[in-house]
């Protein structure tokens, strides 16, 4: 580790990546530019998805890899499915919308309204 700022990087995140992985992807300057929003979801959504910090900590999922994931992707599977499930009753709610008309607008839509 070179800096401080790296020490401040592997302690925020050794409660879910382990040392070795952190130390390695900060001497490839992988970790070095991630903001504080962006640091706090991923290890928020490395603590709840146990397979994708499983993938991480086996290096099966590179740090660069993990960074590229959007938030949807580093979801647990039960969040996908909630999403999902949540989506397409948005398409029939939208999908069962019907307008009618008012008689003006019918009129006009029918072209039965005489010039003054």
């Amino acid at each position: 580790m070179k800096s401080n700022a790296d020490k401040k990087i592997v302690d925020f995140f050794k409660c879910v990546i382990s040392e070795n992985i952190l130390t390695d992807a900060l001497e490839k300057t992988e970790l070095v530019n991630i903001n504080p929003c962006d640091a706090r979801a991923l290890r928020s959504d490395l603590r709840r998805n146990d397979f994708l910090r499983s993938c991480v900590n086996d290096e099966t999922i590179s740090i660069k890899r993990l960074l590229e994931l959007s938030y949807e992707e580093r979801a647990t599977e039960n969040i996908k499915k909630i999403r999902e499930s949540e989506k397409k009753q948005c398409v029939k709610d939208i999908n069962s919308v019907t307008y009618i008309p008012s008689p003006e607008e019918r009129a006009i839509l029918w072209n039965k309204i005489e010039d003054p």
